[in-house]
């Protein structure tokens, strides 16, 4: 079930949107029920001629489609998950994406503390629930690579107990919150990154962005 609102204010399209779905499956792995909660704030006239060419495979990585991206960004936007989750008998994953970029000159894109300045009060959240993860993990196992269900159950386990025991080394970018939980916090604020409360040096900043195009890219598919 999909609802949602479009307002046209002044040059901008405001828009909110909630999905859910009480299944939804990936390729034969039962990903859950699916709930997600978003809104943005867009260039409206940027926004009518890209939405057509990012719908088409063969107009989405052209020039023409590139050039009304950058566009868009030097623009200022605002694009908000307020909340994704999936969830399942086992357990539940959910994330938030807040992104609040500034007008922008696209010139300045290799430019890290341009970026970090127009990306101000931006955050990326995500829980991540043990249980869920191992039923997801065994499920896939099952799917590609053909694991029986006992052997898929112990690779699972496995997998997931190495990113629990890892939660607190800082380059795995994950905090423990407890024995089944395991969390990701990231916020920019007045050029400041925070990674679960830790501010970032220079040389992991990358990674950090990365994380949140990496999220941004996922919920909008």
């Amino acid at each position: 079930m999909v609802k949602g609102d479009n307002l046209l204010k002044g040059d901008r399209l405001i828009s909110t949107g909630d999905l859910e779905a009480a299944t939804f499956n990936i390729e034969g792995v039962e990903m859950g029920k699916l709930k997600m909660d978003m809104a943005y704030d867009l260039d409206a006239k940027l926004t009518n001629d890209i939405t057509p060419l990012l719908s088409n495979p063969q107009t989405l990585e052209n020039e023409k489609t590139g050039e009304l991206l950058l566009q868009l960004l030097a623009k200022s936007f605002k694009f908000h998950i307020n909340n994704f989750s999936l969830e399942n008998s086992k357990g539940k994953v959910d994330l938030a994406l807040l992104l609040n970029m500034a007008q922008f000159d696209p010139q300045n894109l290799g430019n890290m503390q341009a970026v970090l300045q127009a990306l101000s009060t931006s955050k990326f959240t995500s829980n991540i629930n043990r249980q869920y993860a191992e039923d997801i993990i065994r499920q896939v196992s099952i799917v590609t690579e053909k694991l029986g269900e006992e052997e898929a159950k112990a690779f699972a386990k496995q997998q997931v107990d190495a990113v629990f025991l890892n939660a607190g080394v800082e380059q795995y970018g994950l905090r423990k919150v407890d024995d089944n939980n395991v969390k990701i916090e990231l916020t920019i604020d007045n050029g400041k990154v925070n990674l679960n409360g830790r501010e970032l040096p220079e040389d992991e900043l990358q990674m950090a962005l990365f994380m949140i195009v990496m999220g941004a890219g996922s919920l909008g598919q």
